[in-house]
């Protein structure tokens, strides 16, 4: 159908949405014999593939066609498209950073390897963990479709195989290869809790290339272990910024080492870095991070001011001048530090939150989607006023 195939080729998938939803037929081949789902395949977008292939379509798909999809998805990923020509890196709505470029006369996406990993994932396709990892390694870029498709699958996977495969990369001497298991760690740590804690800050200890560490202290910060503060002030000044950023969730506040260091990421010149030592400066987990966390609610950037606001609200410090700081921000400019004020004000059950409420005005998700702080908010208002009535 020419609308459908249309907003395959603009890359938007909205507007793939609404022509499934008004009829379209992603397996009626259009003019030149292709269908649209084949169509999506050699786009390279994983997203608008996912889309279009949802279960009533896959169940339609014979043996044949599945293999067929497949062999599409194959040919192009070994093409390596991103290597045919000058590329621009755009994103995806999954926030995938990924290479699009004009070949043949056709904008296309070099995520061939995501669209393959997830139609051989859909399809049931066993791929050996080799494969995967050496989808994953292709891609520089951590946000890449292909890198994260392959790192995703490999992270769910439960059979000795694959971690035999995978745990064969703590010692490769390619930082790119011991990259693919500290992702899949941090992946895994994420929705379940770490197997072994003692190994990601063994290999902290040990790890040199900068971007590797990063994403082992990473899942060193979902872990609990008696060494994470010591492996925090040991990485507070480390050259690279993506480093420090990791670091305030290792900090705690039970060494004046653990402070100090706090303190200095605090004061960080890269608003990255402050902006993660902004969430962890609770005032009531050491007297010294006070006078920080002051600084950073007025900080240069709105990130890192936003940070500091919900630290504060989430405080259950008794200072009163907390409730006076939460009040002030709903004079700010921007609305979603009003939003942290108002929900801030909730939290401490103060009852400057009706007037937050007022000046916010009521909390529909129609308005714009889920909003945790307003929805908080929202409820306690209405809670109090029954309490009261």
């Amino acid at each position: 159908m020419p609308d459908l195939s249309t907003a395959i080729t603009a890359f938007d998938a909205r507007a793939v949405e609404r022509a499934l939803h008004s009829g379209a037929d992603p397996l009626a081949p259009g003019p030149d014999g292709v269908t649209p789902l084949r169509l999506a395949v050699e786009s390279g977008s994983p997203l608008l593939v996912s889309t279009l292939l949802d279960r009533q379509t896959r169940e339609r798909l014979s043996p044949g066609q599945r293999e067929h999809l497949l062999a599409v998805a194959r040919s192009w990923y070994e093409r390596d498209v991103a290597a045919l020509g000058p590329f621009t890196w755009v994103e995806d709505e999954q926030d995938s950073r990924v290479q699009q470029l004009v070949l043949d006369g056709r904008t296309v996406r070099a995520g061939h390897g995501a669209v393959l990993t997830w139609l051989e994932q859909e399809f049931g396709v066993p791929v050996p963990a080799d494969e995967l990892i050496a989808r994953a390694v292709r891609q520089s870029a951590e946000d890449h479709p292909d890198r994260v498709g392959a790192c995703g699958v490999l992270s769910r996977r439960q059979d000795p195989e694959t971690w035999t495969a995978l745990w064969a990369l703590r010692p490769d001497p390619n930082p790119a290869r011991r990259l693919v298991l500290a992702v899949v760690l941090g992946y895994r740590a994420v929705v379940d809790d770490v197997d072994d804690p003692a190994m990601p800050v063994a290999w902290a200890r040990e790890e040199t290339d900068a971007r590797v560490l990063s994403e082992v202290l990473f899942v060193c910060g979902l872990t609990v272990h008696e060494e994470l503060g010591a492996i925090g002030v040991r990485y507070a000044g480390h050259p690279d910024p993506d480093v420090r950023c990791q670091v305030p969730e290792l900090l705690g506040a039970s060494s004046p080492a653990e402070v100090s260091a706090m303190l200095a990421l605090a004061d960080d010149t890269d608003w990255k870095v402050r902006n993660a030592a902004a969430q962890r400066l609770a005032p009531e987990r050491a007297a010294e991070y006070w006078s920080p966390l002051l600084t950073l609610l007025h900080d240069p950037v709105l990130r890192v001011r936003l940070s500091a606001a919900l630290a504060l609200g989430h405080s259950n410090d008794p200072r009163p001048e907390i409730g006076d700081l939460l009040r002030a921000l709903l004079e700010e400019d921007d609305r979603e530090l009003r939003e942290i004020g108002g929900y801030g004000l909730a939290m401490r059950q103060d009852d400057r939150a009706f007037d937050a409420y007022r000046r916010l005005g009521p909390y529909s998700e129609a308005d714009g989607g889920w909003n945790p702080h307003l929805e908080h908010l929202r409820r306690w208002v209405e809670q109090q006023e029954r309490s009261r009535s």
